[in-house]
């Protein structure tokens, strides 16, 4: 992905002002809601289904860069943008980039953000919690971006956000508090990442959260290797 692309499609689509935590910029006027990234089109090739696939586009904002990168856009509960994600895939779902784009780190380098500036940390997909239709659903966290669309195509009666960061904060969590929560860790990992979830979870419920980890991933019946959700559905 060349950066000067995103850039230059960013200038010219959206004004760009600063705020603390947060970034002013008309993030909804990216989404590609012709569905023509590669990211779209490894979901139209999987699922067959173009109402499905409109739908979690432009619920979750998911946009394409000049270069034809998927953007993830972060924004929380109040619509406010906090940064995005840049992922390439091929046509198939795969990921291309090892090490993805972050929004605000570009902008550090760019010189368009102090470089002292944070960005308040929020849940992917956290905007859909307070619409009307979802207010009474079960919230389901996964660890990508990816995983929560594709579920969110496969189960649309509960509301699938991803937390993609490894370090645990309960003001990350802060929107999800009070709803009940369920933890769907992709893989297993010899255990590793259930024993990681549920000592979240257990974290999490001390500071009156009400979360639990639940498994909702496939096992290869010859192997016993455990896959990540989105690559055993997408059949990567």
């Amino acid at each position: 992905m060349l950066l000067k692309d995103v850039f230059s499609g960013l200038e010219k689509r959206a004004a760009i002002n600063i705020a603390f935590g947060s970034i002013d910029m008309d993030y909804k006027a990216f989404t590609d809601h012709e569905l023509t990234s590669p990211f779209a089109q490894s979901l139209l090739h999987t699922f067959k289904d173009e109402n499905a696939v409109k739908r979690v586009v432009e619920d979750y904002y998911v946009g394409q860069s000049i270069a034809g990168s998927a953007m993830f856009w972060y924004v929380d509960k109040d619509e406010i943008l906090r940064t995005a994600k840049f992922v390439e895939f091929n046509s198939r779902g795969k990921v291309e980039n090892e090490r993805p784009y972050w929004l605000h780190s570009e902008m550090k380098e760019k010189g368009k953000l102090p470089q002292e500036w944070q960005r308040k940390r929020t849940l992917f997909g956290e905007h859909l919690l307070t619409r009307a239709e979802n207010r009474k659903r079960k919230v389901c966290i996964v660890n990508t971006e990816q995983a929560a669309i594709v579920m969110a195509i496969l189960y649309p009666q509960y509301v699938w956000l991803a937390n993609t960061e490894r370090n645990l904060s309960c003001n990350r969590f802060d929107a999800i508090k009070g709803r009940e929560v369920a933890m769907v860790p992709l893989f297993d990992n010899n255990g590793k990442q259930i024993e990681a979830m549920a000592e979240n979870c257990r974290e999490l419920n001390s500071n009156g959260f009400l979360t639990e980890v639940v498994r909702w991933w496939p096992e290869n019946p010859i192997t016993g290797r455990v896959k990540a959700v989105s690559d055993w559905i997408m059949g990567l």
